[in-house]
C-alpha cells in the first residue's frame, strides 16, 4: 500500500529501520541520485525534458487519494451527492487543468510552462512528498485542488493562501493569484450552479 511512489515507500520504511531518527527517510532519499549513479541506472523520467527556456513552472497537487491516510494527508474526506468520491474529482479535474494549461501554451509561440502533477493516477503521497515535488520543480505556482465537504451542507467556491504566520513570503502575489482563481472558479460554476456563493479567498 506504500509502494506506488518511492519517496513514500522509504518514508514508511524509515520509522521501521531507525525508530530514533526521524530524519532517516530524508538522508536515505538525499543518497538515492548517488546510489544509481554507482548502479549505472539512469534517473527515471516521469515526464518529457523542458528544451525551451521556461516562462513559469506549475505544480498542480490533486488532493487525497489511495486507500489510508500517509504522511498527514487522508484517502479521501467527501463524497458528492451522486456516489463520487473527492479524490476521484480532484484527479480528473487536476488532469483537465494540466491539458487546459498545456492547450493555453501550445497556442502562444512566447510562453512555455512546465507542468507537473504531484499523483497522476489512483494513489497517494503524503503532505511532505507533495510539498517537495514543487520545492524539487522550483515551482512559481503550487495549486492544491479539494472538493471540500465542510458540513455537509455548505455550498459555493473558496480558495486558501498559506498565511504569513506559516512563513508564507510571498502572500501578496499569492493573493491576487488566488484572487484570479476564485472569481474565474465562481463563475463557471456558477453558470451551472446558479446557487453557488462565493466563499472568498
Amino acid at each position: 500500500e506504500h509502494m506506488d511512489y518511492e519517496e513514500d515507500f522509504i518514508r514508511y520504511l524509515g520509522p521501521i529501520y531507525a525508530p530514533s531518527d526521524p530524519s532517516y527517510a530524508d538522508k536515505v532519499l538525499s543518497l538515492l541520485g548517488e546510489a544509481r549513479g554507482l548502479l549505472g541506472e539512469e534517473t527515471p523520467v516521469i515526464e518529457e525534458p523542458v528544451i525551451n527556456s521556461v516562462n513559469a513552472v506549475v505544480v498542480i497537487d490533486p488532493g487525497h487519494g489511495g486507500t489510508r491516510k500517509v504522511g498527514g494527508s487522508s484517502a479521501n474526506n467527501a463524497t458528492s451527492a451522486s456516489g463520487v468520491l473527492e479524490k476521484t474529482m480532484n484527479l480528473d479535474m487536476a488532469l483537465l487543468v494540466r491539458t487546459a494549461l498545456a492547450d493555453i501554451a501550445d497556442n502562444d509561440p512566447d510562453l512555455n510552462l512546465e507542468i507537473h502533477l504531484t499523483r497522476d493516477r489512483e494513489a497517494h503521497r503524503g503532505l511532505t512528498t507533495r510539498a517537495n515535488v514543487a520545492r524539487d520543480r522550483r515551482a512559481d505556482v503550487f495549486l492544491s485542488i479539494h472538493f471540500n465537504g465542510f458540513n455537509g451542507s455548505a455550498r459555493g467556491v473558496e480558495t486558501f493562501v498559506l498565511p504569513v504566520q506559516s512563513g508564507n513570503v510571498n502572500i501578496e502575489d499569492d493573493r491576487a493569484l488566488a484572487g484570479r482563481i476564485q472569481q474565474r472558479v465562481y463563475e463557471a460554476i456558477k453558470v451551472h450552479d446558479p446557487k453557488t456563493r462565493d466563499r472568498k479567498v
